[in-house]
């Protein structure tokens, strides 16, 4: 970076020497650093740009009066775009390499689409009930890429010649293109709440999900959680303490959520590249030429799964002071089971290929929350 070969220079050696050109290492004694003014001299004409647009948009409609369905549908795009020269560094001790123009772009898009129906009612004047089910589809890594690379630029400083083909012939050319991995979720859930004259809580949710990640027979997870919350200053022998307690709540709840993020588009499928010079083979037996092939790249792992996180937690939450101050104890017990972990093989299995994501180890954590406001 310019800020390392900033403090690595040599004080004596000058931006420019007596002709006017680039000082730098080339000297004896100098070092290895590189001009930085030259260096922020040739990048000057260099382009990157980037773009996003992500927004979203809803409807709702009262089905019932008690019954209501909301469709939301958001989308994040991104755009990449850029051009850069490599140019000699002629002043650098170590070489002056060799000029190049690379021209890169990409683009990527994201959605979300949840619908939802919602029932809300209430009973007698004491009993609530609310219930919520629904759907949410997520899309990702919908996108591309392509980057091409041409060497030995007879002139690096007049930028209309970038684009032209004045580098050196195919051999010296390289064309690149990538695909970000799409990943896609589908889940349904429904969530119950319940209430009997503010005093007695009940809640509810059950979620399945399904990741690409995984492989068909571990795709899906169910996750349920539940609690059940005791409002003790609704009951009629709290009623001395409402001049100064708004609130006190003692709650007890029990769930299990899942965790499927990995880098990894496809965890469960072995992957496989193709480099020049590596995966070339004489298919015809002549020994005048060879074929392009394809290694192994990264491993892939079927018995992947979901992680999960069982929680238990008592708390107790109280206001008071007219909501001026407020106030929580919890206690909580966690455990992680089946913990996504990148694999470690021997070096037997080839360090150079990728490596899966596995299921390995439990944690557990547990202790005592305490927060006043």
């Amino acid at each position: 970076t310019p800020y390392s070969w900033t403090y690595r220079a040599s004080p004596w050696v000058p931006v420019k020497d007596p002709m006017g050109n680039w000082a730098g290492s080339k000297f004896s004694g100098t070092g290895n650093w590189q001009n930085v003014v030259a260096q922020q001299e040739r990048n000057k004409d260099n382009y990157w740009s980037n773009s996003r647009i992500f927004g979203n948009v809803w409807g709702e409609a009262d089905i019932l009066k008690e019954l209501m369905f909301r469709t939301s549908f958001g989308l994040d795009y991104t755009n990449a775009y850029s051009y850069y020269i490599s140019k000699k560094n002629l002043e650098f001790a170590e070489s002056p390499g060799t000029n190049h123009f690379q021209e890169a772009a990409s683009f990527n898009f994201r959605w979300v689409w949840t619908n939802t129906l919602t029932y809300n009612k209430v009973f007698g004047d004491v009993h609530s009930l609310n219930v919520v089910a629904g759907t949410e589809a997520i899309r990702d890594g919908l996108g591309r890429g392509m980057e091409a690379r041409r060497y030995h630029y007879l002139y690096e400083d007049n930028t209309n010649t970038w684009i032209l083909p004045m580098g050196a012939n195919d051999t010296q050319r390289t064309n690149n293109s990538w695909y970000n991995g799409e990943f896609a979720l589908f889940g349904v859930f429904t969530r119950v709440d319940y209430s009997f004259a503010d005093k007695y809580l009940i809640t509810g949710i059950v979620r399945r999900d399904g990741v690409s990640r995984f492989a068909k027979k571990n795709r899906y997870g169910t996750f349920p959680s539940m609690s059940v919350g005791w409002r003790i200053s609704e009951e009629g022998f709290m009623q001395n303490t409402k001049h100064w307690l708004d609130d006190l709540k003692l709650r007890v709840g029990y769930g299990l959520t899942g965790n499927a993020e990995i880098p990894r588009a496809t965890n469960f499928a072995m992957l496989f590249s193709t480099e020049a010079d590596r995966t070339n083979y004489d298919l015809s037996g002549s020994n005048t030429g060879s074929d392009l092939g394809y290694k192994l790249a990264t491993y892939g792992n079927e018995d992947t799964r979901w992680e999960a996180l069982k929680m238990t937690n008592i708390g107790v939450d109280a206001t008071f002071g007219k909501g001026r101050f407020s106030t929580t104890l919890e206690f909580y017990n966690k455990l992680t089971t089946d913990m996504l972990i990148e694999a470690a093989y021997s070096a037997l299995a080839n360090e150079e290929i990728g490596r899966p994501y596995i299921n390995y180890g439990d944690m557990r954590n547990s202790g005592v929350d305490f927060s006043f406001n």
